[in-house]
């Protein structure tokens, strides 16, 4: 009997080996450890706490493809943590020593860094990079990650223009042939404007454009507008403020009490996208300077970093993943926002959800289609296996990281959370939006996207194509445009009068000044003509040239050494 149980045994044994290596069964399936480094808070947008949502709701989408592999997932965090500069300066620390931990007990799991953070993307790349781990911010980039060499590992879903704020508003100043300006900063706001104010002031200083870099603090005390825009006035006409809008009113009063509100200067502003934490950009107060303000608001062109219409994402998708997102932050106590009370950014929750959907795109062979198109809102199901993650897989091996850095490059993956375009560096190309007021007050949004650009009339709903800009081998560009198609009212290149020491350019208009340059030019040419005409007739009369020049006279020939010779002789 035993002998019997024996042989069978071995039978169902070669049975199973052989059934095993035919179906190629995955009896220990690959693992992917994501680890999330991150600051606790709200004290800025890229915080645990306010993206929190995006990691749970990605994780879910990322889980769907548990035959193939599993996840885990790891919050990395120190609650003692008073401000994203203390988390930055310990971040390094911190994922090291988990990092050397996991791999004492684990070294065949493959692990990925995806973190939203403050601005350690650098720092954490420095980690990756030379532990040949996936790194995959969403919310910070650095031109840094464009040198493979020193950024092998590093992708972003970054919606945001990081690696492009100095030639955007350098592109503008040239593109209105603006031939010099003031960068002022605010280094007592959110730390999106002193980064945006570090990168602009850099990318002008490396272009030899002329720029006047200020900044102050007004945290600690009151910048004196008056005194700044003062000497502003007669060295440039272009003011880029990068602050809070309470700081920008302040400025564009200061501003029409010096008539600079005029159509003669531009102030220039920026926001990320629209959102409580940057302030409401609007002139309407409800009190005495609303009026002020308006009139300069008509001189103010706004730069947002992050369009997040339509083609950039999928509104039906968009309002499932927003009710999602409510949910964990209502049942979730983690996120400290249960009653919804801080406005969820959505665009960066976006970015964050659509890095771990990418992460498991990569990680399949999936169809180079539009999973997400208006007529499905379900999630993509996998058709071939990757063949890296398969044979990975099947030998529960860690999955070589140079062959799904490949799989990122010069792609574009649709997510529940939008379309993520990256270029051949893993990095996202920017969308961004320029709104100005144009004539009479009426709100128009220029959107300047992959798509092109079109100007968004507010009463009438209605888009107009007038200008497009596109991204080309990572260099932003603008397209040719006609300003008067724009009904542009602010001026174009230097002032009509210069910059002249204590001159009303109130009193100042083309029409006058061209009028005086003709009669400066008519004079200096009279004048020019006459004093060469008094030159000529004063040679003619005082010169009085030998016409027969040609005729030699031998006798005024004289030779010294026959001279001397012929008086020796005599």
């Amino acid at each position: 009997m035993a002998r019997h149980a024996g042989i069978m045994a071995f039978f169902i044994l070669t049975s199973c080996l052989l059934l095993s290596s035919t179906i190629r069964v995955k009896c220990n399936k690959h693992h992917i450890k994501i680890v999330t480094p991150g600051y606790v808070g709200f004290s800025n947008l890229g915080t645990l706490t306010i993206l929190g949502p995006a990691f749970e709701s990605g994780l879910k989408d990322l889980r769907r493809y548990e035959d193939v592999f599993t996840v885990s997932h790891s919050y990395l965090y120190n609650e003692s943590f008073k401000d994203c500069a203390q988390h930055v300066t310990n971040v390094q620390d911190m994922l090291a020593g988990w990092y050397y931990r996991e791999i004492a007990t684990d070294n065949r799991s493959t692990i990925v860094i995806v973190t939203s953070g403050c601005t350690e993307g650098t720092l954490l790349n420095q980690l990756a990079a030379s532990w040949n781990v996936l790194l995959i911010t969403t919310f910070n980039s650095d031109v840094l990650i464009r040198d493979k060499g020193k950024s092998p590992t590093w992708v972003t879903t970054n919606v945001a223009p990081s690696a492009y704020h100095g030639d955007l508003f350098y592109q503008i100043f040239v593109k209105f042939k603006w031939k010099s300006a003031y960068v002022v900063v605010d280094n007592g706001a959110i730390s999106y404007y002193p980064y945006v104010g570090t990168q602009t002031v850099a990318l002008l200083r490396r272009m030899l454009f002329p720029t006047v870099y200020v900044t102050y603090d007004s945290k600690k005390s009151e910048m004196n507008f008056s005194s700044l825009l003062t000497r502003m006035s007669r060295e440039s006409r272009v003011i880029l403020f990068l602050g809070h809008p309470p700081q920008l009113r302040k400025l564009l009063i200061a501003a029409d009490k010096l008539n600079m509100t005029n159509g003669h200067f531009v102030f220039i502003a920026t926001q990320l996208f629209e959102h409580p934490i940057y302030g409401n950009l609007t002139w309407k107060n409800f009190d005495d300077d609303d009026t002020a303000v308006e009139r300069a608001y008509g001189n103010l062109v706004l730069v947002y970093g992050i369009d997040i219409g339509p083609p950039w994402s999928n509104q039906k998708m968009t309002d499932s993943l927003v009710e999602e997102w409510e949910f964990y932050y209502r049942t979730n106590p983690f996120f400290n926002n249960t009653n919804i009370s801080f406005t969820p950014p959505l665009p960066l929750l976006m970015a964050t959800h659509g890095a771990l959907e990418i992460l498991g795109q990569v990680s399949l062979e999936v169809d180079e289609v539009n999973l997400y198109s208006d007529e499905t809102d379900t999630l993509p199901e996998s058709k071939i296996l990757n063949e890296t993650m398969a044979e990975s897989a099947y030998r529960a091996a860690p999955v070589r990281v140079s062959d799904l850095m490949k799989k990122f490059e010069r792609k574009t993956f649709f997510t529940r959370g939008g379309s993520v375009q990256l270029n051949r560096y893993g990095e996202r190309n920017p969308q961004v939006t320029l709104t100005v007021l144009l004539n009479g007050f009426s709100s128009a949004y220029i959107v300047c996207s992959q798509s092109g650009v079109r100007i968004l009339k507010v009463d009438s709903n209605t888009f107009e194509k007038h200008l497009e800009s596109e991204v080309i081998d990572e260099q932003f560009r603008w397209k040719e445009m006609n300003v008067s198609d724009l009904n542009w009212h602010l001026p174009i290149g230097e002032p009509a009068c210069g910059y002249p020491i204590d001159f009303d350019l109130t009193n100042c208009d083309l029409g006058s000044q061209f009028r005086i340059n003709i009669w400066e030019s008519c004079a200096l040419l009279i004048l020019s003509l006459g004093l060469s005409f008094g030159a000529l007739l004063g040679i003619r009369r005082y010169r009085k040239p030998n016409r027969k020049w040609w005729r030699l006279d031998v006798s005024s020939f004289r030779f010294s050494e026959f001279e001397a010779l012929r008086k020796h002789l005599a």
